[in-house]
């Protein structure tokens, strides 16, 4: 049962990148999901799309780049159903998106989104296109035990604390997805 959350919103933002290197390896999948906790998941508003870059050539770690072939494919193929955006121009884009929704500033959710995704983020001067309140929520931090974890939980053991039997897929908008399955268990349970 949903409980009505008086103009709350938040947004999940996820990335997929090719490797953990921020000054060296590329973003390739952007991925946001806006929540309000009074709607069904499948209902919430998605943003998706695949950065692309004018050279068609894209740097990153071996094993990074092995694990997203199926991005790949897509970018190489321009796959009808998704869109591509150039780097250069997604941020204006994901502004734009959110401003379709009325949201100037946003509060963002993610799984280590300030101290891995907003790190690549920044090399594509996020900041100064989308404003967001500096603090951000993160569920490893939720889902953190005291008693039994040394660092906090990845994205599959809160997915397991909160009940949610499925594997990680690795791609933005679900991982975004699987972010809000844990911030609403923490918050109806």
């Amino acid at each position: 049962m949903f409980r009505m959350f008086k103009d709350l919103k938040f947004v999940s933002i996820d990335i997929e990148t090719l490797g953990i290197d921020e000054n060296y390896c590329d973003i390739i999948e952007f991925g946001a999901v806006l929540d309000d906790l009074n709607s069904p998941l499948q209902n919430l508003p998605k943003y998706h799309c695949y950065l692309t870059n004018d050279n068609n050539r894209y740097k990153g770690e071996v094993a990074a780049m092995a694990m997203h072939g199926k991005i790949f494919n897509r970018i190489a193929s321009r796959e009808k159903g998704y869109d591509y955006i150039p780097t250069g121009l997604f941020c204006e884009h994901f502004a734009s998106w959110l401003k379709s929704y009325g949201l100037d500033k946003i509060v963002i959710v993610g799984k280590n989104f300030a101290n891995f995704d907003l790190k690549f983020l920044r090399k594509i001067d996020f900041e100064n296109h989308i404003n967001f309140h500096h603090r951000i929520l993160d569920i490893g931090s939720m889902f953190y035990d005291s008693f039994k974890d040394s660092v906090p939980p990845d994205l599959k053991e809160c997915l397991k604390r909160a009940r949610v039997e499925k594997t990680v897929e690795h791609t933005a908008v679900e991982d975004a997805l699987d972010v809000l399955r844990c911030v609403r268990y923490k918050h109806f349970h």
